[in-house]
């Protein structure tokens, strides 16, 4: 098992086609050079438990954090609170107002003459207000509760601004210049109206340890820190005198690495600001003296106007709501500059519904938008319907047969799937007797499962086993098609077989009684990925829905949905993204994970969904298309686990694969209603790769061709 593990352990966030040589030897034998997307369905097995030191230090859990709810593109736990924003400005002082989201509750919350607090920023967790306080002789950045009170002055630069928080709330950004007002660097005027070059520092949330990220002559401004806390946006500035930024860049926390993001084409971009689930930049620009707002990817790719341009009027200082459904911004879209008749408004993300929310006549809205997040509403678990085991013993590990690809149990007995080993698709379904470990019957067959590590692909229902994978074409030449066959469990024989198209078949599930497939698609539909929807009596394709991504694991069903999990374009375990099918839909939904790594599978347990993630194993609702997180365990030590879950009415199971000082490898149940893990058994034998759950026992597949029988007591 080390061995095993320490080889899995090394491939931790490899890309594909690194990993392809690594772990050729452990390919299913096809007749021809596997195509693309077969190679990327082995890869993916090793990748499984390559997870284990990124995706599955997610199976690490504990603490007493009630459960939330995350949107399509949110923030794990956070909804929309109130909006604050500056009111007025120059001569005639300003103060912060705040206004719900839907417009309602408009108020004055900070006032003063004149004004004592600009640029806010809010604490992750909504409860605290960073700010700079634009008073002569009073400057620095100040901390305060989210009505004002307890105010902490954390710096006293003449010019510090620009305040943002790190994720976790530990840390804070903010700009300061290097220079005094009288350098030749800055432009002159009063106390009130010198402009210097600033550099972006960072200090602890109590104001210590300040240090310097930046040193450029151009000077940086407004900077935000990624949602992750792995990348910061800024402005860079162009011409101090026009009061112009050159474009919008990002950088590391410790200021390494510092790269352009947007294409300040024609103009001037400024006001960066992060999506909530980190993968979009939206931004105020005046390209072409025409005002807009931008969004861009996070790699600087996609860039697109969502609002303004040509002929528009005034839009500026775009905000994301917490939730991602939301963009928050200032302007006038009938005056293409700063007015006292400028608003707020609310837009979706693309641009649509456009919404004026609050105004101040006569006075104008400035800006310093800083949109409160706030806890979601708690979610909980149903209570647990069946008493989980305490302990369980190994009775015997024994040899079921070669190159073995997954395993099931239904119908009173388990069932394994072997290759031939003999460069073909076909293999043997061997079906043992979980008392005797007997076997029942050896069935040749020509479709076995093709993934390496991790199972699936076997499904028992009513009265037969369905299997999918690979079946060879008609004629020579390796040709094969995505293919299910059903083996009658009163005769133990080959009843039907379905060839779907496509080239593999992935995994399998029943929803409403018919059968779904997941099955890597040939030319005709690009290599996408793809879910068929089967007449489980005649195999006739009633649908087919295209996942646009050539990589996808595990298919289950809830809630009328089908659930399955894309991988990202360059390492199937990494910026993986829930697709939801609903049957009546004609596409696919797409949801972002709220975590890069995630360990490529998803369960059932109690009827609820599943899926294990960097964080830890988080809950997801089809029918809302969000996550719902519960309570998480302390990551250490159950980090490296197999790659591989099963889940049922007693809570989530899965093995550890006992290395980096974790446990010894076992079998470990998580109970997601009291967010308690127990370790079952140690296991001594074998390297295990996937595993079926009975009601009275587990069993676990080995690398070695061994099954390993777990008693539950």
């Amino acid at each position: 098992m080390p061995e095993l593990g320490e080889r899995f352990e090394s491939l931790s966030r490899t890309r594909t086609p690194d990993l392809w040589p690594d772990i050729e030897g452990r390919e299913p034998r096809h007749p021809i050079e596997p195509s693309s997307a077969r190679r990327v369905l082995v890869a993916m097995a090793a990748l499984v438990v390559a997870a284990a030191g990124v995706g599955l230090a997610a199976v690490t859990f504990g603490g007493s954090e009630p459960a939330t709810v995350l949107g399509s593109s949110g923030q794990v736990g956070m909804a929309n609170g109130p909006i604050y924003f500056r009111v007025g400005g120059g001569d005639g002082g300003s103060h912060i107002e705040a206004v719900g989201p839907d417009g309602s509750g408009q108020r004055v919350v900070f006032e003063g003459e004149p004004m004592r607090i600009a640029q806010i920023a809010w604490s992750p967790d909504g409860t605290k207000i960073a700010y700079q306080n634009p008073i002569v002789d009073e400057r620095g950045i100040f901390v305060a509760n989210a009505d004002g009170s307890d105010a902490v002055r954390l710096t006293d630069g003449w010019n510090d601004g620009w305040p943002s928080w790190s994720p976790d709330g530990s840390k804070i950004l903010f700009t300061r210049s290097a220079v005094d007002p009288g350098d030749d660097r800055c432009i002159p005027g009063t106390p009130h109206d010198f402009r210097c070059p600033t550099d972006i520092h960072v200090m602890d949330a109590d104001g210590s340890n300040v240090v310097r990220l930046t040193d450029d002559p151009a000077g940086e401004f407004m900077p935000v820190w990624s949602p992750d806390g792995g990348l910061i946006a800024f402005a860079r500035e162009g011409d101090l005198v026009a009061g112009t930024y050159e474009a919008i860049f990002a950088m590391r926390p410790d200021g390494t690495n510092v790269r352009q993001v947007s294409s300040a084409s024609g103009g001037s971009d400024f006001w960066p600001n992060w999506s909530p689930d980190g993968t979009q930049l939206v931004f105020a620009a005046i390209r072409r003296e025409d005002w807009g707002i931008w969004a861009i990817d996070a790699d600087g790719s996609n860039e697109r106007l969502i609002l303004g341009g040509t002929g528009a009027g005034y839009v500026d200082n775009p905000v994301w709501s917490p939730d991602g459904s939301l963009i928050a911004f200032v302007g006038n879209l009938s005056v293409d500059d700063y007015s006292p008749e400028d608003a707020l408004y609310v837009m979706r993300p693309d641009g649509t519904d456009v919404t004026p929310i609050a105004d101040a006549p006569g006075i104008g809205v400035a800006g310093d938008i800083a949109w409160q997040p706030i806890p979601a509403p708690a979610v909980t678990v149903d209570p647990t319907p069946s008493m989980p085991p305490s302990t369980a013993e190994v009775i015997e590990t024994f040899a079921v047969g070669q190159d073995v690809r997954s395993v099931v149990f239904g119908e009173g007995s388990v069932w394994v799937a072997a290759s031939n080993n003999d460069g073909t698709s076909a293999g043997r379904i061997v079906r043992i007797d979980p008392e005797t470990h007997e076997v029942q019957a050896d069935i040749p067959v020509e479709v076995i499962p093709t993934w390496v590590v991790g199972g699936g692909a076997m499904v028992v229902d009513s009265g037969s086993l369905w299997v999918t994978g690979a079946i060879e074409g008609p004629s020579s030449g390796g040709i094969s098609d995505a293919a299910v066959i059903r083996i009658d469990a009163s005769t133990n024989e080959v009843a039907q077989t379905f060839i779907l198209g496509g080239e593999v078949g992935a995994d399998l599930t029943f929803l409403d009684g018919d059968l779904w497939v997941l099955l890597f698609g040939d030319e005709s539909a690009d290599h996408a990925m793809e879910v068929v929807r089967v007449d489980p009596g005649t195999g006739d394709v009633l649908a087919r829905f295209s996942l646009g991504a050539t990589w996808a694991h595990t298919l289950v069903g809830a809630d009328g949905r089908l659930i399955t999990i894309v991988g990202g374009e360059n390492a199937v375990n990494e910026d993986g993204r829930m697709m939801v099918i609903d049957p009546a839909a004609s596409d696919p939904s797409r949801i972002q994970m709220p975590s890069r790594y995630h360990s490529t599978t998803s369960v059932l347990s109690r009827g609820q969904v599943w899926v294990s993630l960097e964080p830890g194993f988080i809950r997801f609702d089809p029918l809302a298309e969000g996550f719902i997180q519960p309570p998480l365990m302390v990551p250490a030590r159950y980090a490296d686990c197999c790659g591989f879950l099963e889940g049922d009415d007693r809570g989530i199971w899965f093995v550890t694969a006992g290395s980096n000082g974790g446990p010894d490898p076992g079998l470990v149940l998580f109970d997601p209603a009291s967010a308690e893990v127990t370790e079952l058994a140690t296991l001594d034998d074998g390297s295990p790769v996937a595993m079926a759950v009975a009601p009275d026992s587990v069993w676990i597949l080995n690398y070695e061709g061994t099954l390993t029988h777990v008693d539950l007591v």
